[in-house]
């Protein structure tokens, strides 16, 4: 780990790396392209989406019939023993957000993660992109 010295800025640092990483590479697009597909392939972590999911949980679970309660909760088992995927809590965890209007829930990049103009520039362009 490099420690900054009182006359460097963070900014300078990264552009030091990324002068570093030009030099090394034929072009900084395929280095940052390999990068992406290497952190995509990396499989989801449980412990911390179920963190994610309980704290979303939190916000509605109040106004939850015991039902829906148990109901989250055996979703959350079955994720953990692969029974099902995220997406079937976030589904859920994003309805119950829309249904009682919780806005710091329906903000958060989990539901939403990739700006809309990429996306629109990548179907306009026709490349094929898998996400996750």
């Amino acid at each position: 780990t490099k420690v900054l010295t009182t006359n460097e800025t963070l900014g300078s640092y990264f552009q030091k790396e990324f002068d570093d990483i030009y030099k090394e590479t034929e072009s900084p697009e395929t280095y940052f392209e390999n990068i992406i597909y290497d952190i995509l392939s990396f499989p989801i972590q449980k412990s911390p989406m179920i963190n994610t999911f309980d704290y979303m949980f939190n916000f509605v679970k109040s106004k939850l019939s015991e039902s829906e309660k148990s109901h989250y909760q055996s979703l959350v088992d079955e994720f953990e023993n692969n029974l099902i995927t995220h997406s079937e809590i976030s589904t859920l965890l994003y309805s119950w957000a829309l249904r009682y209007n919780v806005q710091l829930i329906l903000e958060q990049s989990l539901f939403d993660p990739f700006p809309k103009n990429l996306l629109l520039d990548l179907v306009e362009s026709k490349k094929q992109y898998s996400v996750l």
